[in-house]
C-alpha cells in the first residue's frame, strides 16, 4: 500500500511522498524491516524519536511521529567540553544515499544540568547526518551536520538512548565556542 492510502486526507503528510510504497507499520525500532512505516510515539520507557537512527537504519521507509523534534529545555544532560575524537560508520540510507553515525569523546569541563556526568568525565556522545542524500525522494530523518571536528569546544543538549547520551534531535544540539 502507498503512503496515501495508509494516511487518511485528514493527516499530514508532503504530498511528494504519496506514492511511497509501505510493505508493514512497525512502533519498535528492533522490529522495522525494509520498506516499513516506523510509528515512533512515546512509550513507558523511552520516546520512539529516540530510536529513529536505529529505525532507519534498518530500512524504515517512512517515519511518522507526534511531536516535532526535541527542545533544548527537553535535554536530560547539558554538558561543556573539548572533543577528544570522533568515530564514524556509513551506512547505506535510501537507496543509493548514505548515512554518517557519529561517536565522540568528549571531555566535560562543565555541566550545567542533569546527571550522569560530572566536570572531568569523558563521555561518549552520538548522532547522525545523511552524507549523501538518495537519489530518489526518501522520507526520513536526515540528522543533523555538527560540523564537529577533533579538538572543538562545544556545549551538548543530550538525551539519554540505547547506548548512551546522544544529542537531542535539532539543529541546535550542538553549540560550538
Amino acid at each position: 500500500m502507498n503512503l496515501r492510502e495508509l494516511i487518511d486526507r485528514n493527516g499530514d503528510f508532503d504530498a511528494r511522498f504519496a506514492a511511497l510504497e509501505v510493505t508493514g507499520v512497525a512502533s519498535d525500532s528492533r522490529k522495522v524491516k525494509p520498506g516499513d512505516l516506523f510509528v515512533a510515539v512515546p512509550g513507558n520507557k523511552a520516546d520512539g524519536l529516540a530510536f529513529l537512527p536505529h529505525a532507519v537504519a534498518a530500512g524504515a521507509a517512512a517515519v511518522m511521529a507526534e511531536r516535532p523534534p526535541e527542545k533544548r529545555d527537553k535535554a536530560d544532560l547539558v554538558v561543556s567540553g573539548k572533543v577528544e575524537k570522533i568515530t564514524t560508520k556509513t551506512l547505506k540510507f535510501g537507496g543509493d544515499g548514505e548515512r554518517t553515525d557519529y561517536t565522540a569523546k568528549v571531555a566535560v569541563d562543565k555541566v550545567e544540568k542533569g546527571d550522569g556526568a560530572k566536570a572531568g568525565d569523558t563521555i561518549e556522545v552520538t548522532w547522525f547526518y545523511v552524507t549523501k542524500r538518495p537519489s530518489k525522494a526518501f522520507p526520513g530523518a536526515y540528522g543533523q551536520d555538527h560540523g564537529l571536528k577533533e579538538k572543538d569546544e562545544a556545549r551538548f543538549w543530550l538525551m539519554k538512548g540505547k547506548g548512551g547520551w546522544v544529542v537531542i534531535y535539532n539543529e541546535d544540539g550542538v553549540e560550538k565556542k
